[in-house]
């Protein structure tokens, strides 16, 4: 009787083991590990990120003007939303730590800059030009992706003030649980790299 019983207790236990790792691997595959300016590691679309009411990643390039030009914008930005993390994403596979580094230095964003050699923010973003910016949930909904503003009408030409501040808008609606909604236009900007066209 007794053995009968742990056996019994044996196959419960398998049985609901079965049901639950897939779904613990599968919350776990979906989380994206990268290194920041300084080599730390930080995870995000897991526990880590669960504080944040949204987590902002900024596409950049070190040499282009466009999202150059757009440091002062960002970083007034992420002071008005101390709920949301913001950061910046060097979204060229072959940047170096010191290249971005120095770029860090000349360029004051004033929140933490990522490395993404393997380009898996990018992929997962479906980001193709700098500056773009992809607004997630902390367990990696897609909640807003497309310009900062309007402020460019084509590469080279801008206008004195942006007429729609489509990023701040999102975070807006974010903020009221209201769905953010993207503009129909692509940003202006620089086009990324990819790891196919780079070589690597």
């Amino acid at each position: 009787m007794i053995r009968s019983r742990m056996n019994a207790v044996t196959l419960l236990t398998l049985c609901v083991l079965g049901f639950v790792m897939p779904r613990l691997i599968s919350a776990g595959s979906s989380a994206i590990v990268v290194k920041d300016l300084e080599g730390k590691s930080r995870t995000f679309f897991s526990e880590t990120n669960a504080s944040a009411k949204a987590l902002v990643f900024i596409f950049v390039l070190t040499d282009c003007p466009v999202s150059n030009s757009y440091v002062p914008e960002l970083k007034r930005l992420s002071q008005a939303f101390p709920q949301i993390e913001f950061y910046r994403v060097y979204a060229d596979p072959e940047v170096t730590a010191r290249d971005a580094r120095q770029h860090s230095k000349e360029y004051d964003f004033g929140f933490p800059g990522l490395l993404d050699p393997e380009q898996q923010l990018v992929r997962k973003s479906g980001a193709t030009r700098t500056p773009e910016a992809v607004v997630f949930s902390p367990n990696g909904n897609l909640l807003y992706r497309g310009r900062i503003d309007d402020r460019y009408v084509d590469f080279g030409k801008k206008r004195a003030q942006p007429g729609h501040r489509d990023l701040k808008d999102a975070l807006d609606a974010i903020l009221k649980n209201e769905p953010a909604h993207s503009p129909d236009q692509p940003p202006i900007g620089c086009y990324i790299p990819t790891k196919e066209k780079s070589g690597l």
